[in-house]
């Protein structure tokens, strides 16, 4: 540290006041090599383009799908553009007079488009705040739902609300039990044990597979439409 008596005056002849100058100089570059030795530098903000997307979550709030730079994501942009695929189909679908069925196929179109966003969003939101790369899990989580929702907007309507359902595990001896997926993400409800044959509610269920041996419970989003809907989970090794 620079004591009082160090530092330059500005009195005295002319080539004091010269010599003085020199010195402050010398000292102004001194101070700023010390701040920008000590002070880190900020990471650069990611800069907005007229090619991001910009989606809507389920709360209202918005995230923003970077066109390019550091979180630029081949997948997340490509979910992006099927979720305003989607979201034009579902607003001509509320336009059009709706069966039961076909009006809760619309809900569960939009509940996993929402679902899809949200795992963006929650992606995005996490890469910002420890500036990492996205998590595959989420992004994985968002192309599920994604293509369930584009599933669902081309199929054809089932006869009912109720379809048949069979659906298994490739492990021997393994019990089965679902829980409604926009039900689960609200924590309304619980578990409920799976029959094969049973009838279920169209919809996206969260199929949770207890092996005989023990372990770690393996969970799989199905979607329930077809009538019968026939799936067969294969529990990852």
């Amino acid at each position: 540290m620079r004591r009082r008596n160090e530092c330059p005056q500005h009195k005295g002849p002319a080539i004091g006041t010269s010599l003085s100058a020199c010195k402050s100089a010398l000292f102004s570059l001194c101070c700023f090599a010390v701040i920008a030795g000590v002070v880190p530098s900020k990471v650069q903000a990611q800069v907005q383009s007229e090619k991001d997307i910009t989606l809507t979550t389920s709360g209202g709030s918005t995230v923003r799908i970077p066109s390019g730079g550091a979180l630029s994501n081949d997948a997340a942009k490509e979910v992006a553009g099927d979720v305003i695929a989607i979201d034009r189909q579902l607003k001509t679908g509320k336009q059009s007079r709706k069966s039961d069925v076909s009006a809760a196929m619309q809900q569960i179109a939009l509940d996993a488009r929402n679902d899809a966003v949200d795992s963006l969003d929650l992606a995005y939101r996490v890469a910002v705040k420890t500036s990492g790369v996205l998590d595959s899990e989420q992004i994985d989580s968002a192309k599920r739902n994604v293509q369930i929702a584009k599933d669902i907007l081309k199929a054809t309507p089932p006869p009912r609300l109720y379809v048949r359902t069979a659906i298994s595990s490739t492990l021997t001896g393994a019990v089965l039990h679902y829980w409604d997926a926009a039900d689960y993400k609200k924590k309304t409800g619980s578990w409920s044990s799976y029959t094969p044959g049973e009838m279920l509610h169209i919809g996206r269920y969260l199929f949770r597979v207890n092996s005989a041996t023990g372990g770690e419970p393996y969970k799989e989003l199905v979607l329930i439409l077809s009538d019968p809907t026939e799936k067969v989970i294969s529990p990852l090794p």
